[in-house]
């Protein structure tokens, strides 16, 4: 398997369920609280997991903003085309722009579905205690990659990214390596 670092918006999360000691999933849901805003999520319950899907009225006013000034952050050759790019996106519906990721209409800008791509965020809950994986709306896909310690390299990368948006769907991102299959 290949491994590749990539950004993007967590558009559905899901926990699974694997309980440690006594503790159940609203616990889990209470600690990880404190990693992801709840509020950009409807949570969903079910026997083995808890499911959060991003609202989607939240998701169209904040996303395509949040993806500029990522980009705006960035330094690439490109940057100023991608960033014109996302912007036509900008007012868009859920749905539209994630078919316009599915085709690819910007560089770096893919929909990774937790079914066909290994998206591991478990790294979220800091007592590493839950097995979380995500969909992802990417807006960079870098090489292929290697961490040893990976947690703390990907804690740290997103706490910076945290810290530097004003942007309302900023907990929402997370920095994954996405195993392909080859």
């Amino acid at each position: 398997m290949v491994k590749y670092l990539t950004f993007g918006i967590a558009t559905k999360i899901i926990i699974h369920n694997k309980l440690k000691e006594n503790e159940d999933l609203k616990e889990k849901i209470n600690r990880l609280n404190k990693t992801i805003d709840l509020d950009l999520y409807n949570i969903e319950y079910a026997t083995n997991s808890v499911i959060l899907n991003i609202k989607k009225d939240i998701f169209e006013k904040h996303a395509i903003k949040f993806l500029v000034e990522q980009w705006e952050s960035i330094e690439y050759k490109m940057k100023y085309a991608i960033v014109e790019a996302f912007k036509t996106l900008d007012g868009c519906s859920y749905d539209s722009i994630i078919d316009a990721a599915k085709m690819g209409i910007v560089a770096n800008f893919r929909f990774l579905e937790n079914t066909r791509i290994s998206n591991d965020i478990s790294y979220i809950d800091t007592f590493g205690r839950s097995d979380i994986s995500c969909d992802l709306l990417t807006y960079l896909v870098d090489g292929k990659i290697s961490l040893q310690n990976e947690e703390c390299a990907l804690n740290y990368l997103r706490n910076c990214i945290i810290n530097s948006s004003y942007n309302p769907i900023k907990k929402a991102g997370v920095i994954n390596i996405s195993e392909i299959i080859e």
